[in-house]
């Protein structure tokens, strides 16, 4: 009997072989074999599990990469101010991207990060935002909020305005409800600090004592540290 039903046993898994290589069967329900690794003493042996296809999580189940945790790039945005220290050789480490312009607002923050975003680096893991001096409209904080939302898997600071000019205040007064609505991003009091000692004659652009304090404040809300000095010699203009 014994053999007999050996046998038959054999003869059932070549016929389950069978169909599923001729197609009755599906291969996709059945079982999907595992491979894990048991160590036991000085030596390794598999041990084959079956796990059923319903109990693998899907792969957009996955939580979502946080991506300041691992890109050590960074993003500059603003206008002729935040401009300052890209030309005094002011960088946050070796892969620091300008993205600055003589006079840019925030109506033109989305077509930056999107020019940026379709290039080949990408946006990075950490991005600061300078924009205002030149003009504050009322749906700028709307642009601003949305900018900061999109960016939510990256570390944001977000710099202030310091210039005397009709909408400075209110400017401020919008970045600085942007940076409390977002757990993510940091803001960097830029108007507290920017005192006539750190500015050129025009009270508006930060002289070179003022490039390093900014740049300092800036590396600090970054988790970085200030890795590079002004140039030997360098005047206040």
């Amino acid at each position: 009997m014994r053999p007999f039903l050996a046998s038959l046993l054999g003869c059932g898994a070549a016929i389950c072989t069978a169909l599923v290589l001729s197609g009755f069967v599906p291969g996709d329900d059945l079982p999907v074999p595992q491979i894990v690794a048991a160590t036991g003493g000085n030596s390794t042996s598999a041990i084959v599990t079956t796990v059923p296809t319903s109990s693998i999580p899907p792969s957009s189940t996955a939580p979502k990469a946080v991506v300041q945790e691992h890109d050590g790039g960074v993003l500059v945005i603003g206008d002729s101010i935040l401009e300052s220290l890209h030309l005094t050789n002011k960088a946050f480490g070796y892969r620091t991207v300008y993205a600055t312009e003589v006079s840019r607002s925030v109506m033109a923050l989305d077509a930056v990060l999107a020019e940026v975003e379709l290039s080949g680096a990408g946006i990075p893991g950490r991005v600061v935002i300078h924009l205002g001096s030149n003009g504050f409209w009322p749906d700028a904080e709307q642009l601003l909020d949305v900018a900061v939302t999109q960016l939510a898997d990256r570390r944001v600071v977000l710099v202030n305005v310091a210039v005397d000019r009709p909408w400075a205040a209110g400017a401020n007064e919008a970045i600085s409800a942007v940076a409390d609505r977002h757990e993510h991003v940091t803001l960097v009091d830029w108007k507290a600090t920017a005192t006539a000692e750190l500015l050129r004659s025009d009270g508006i652009h930060p002289n070179f004592d003022g490039i390093d304090v900014l740049h300092r404040m800036i590396a600090d809300a970054l988790g970085l540290d200030a890795r590079s000095v002004l140039p030997a010699g360098a005047m206040a203009p």
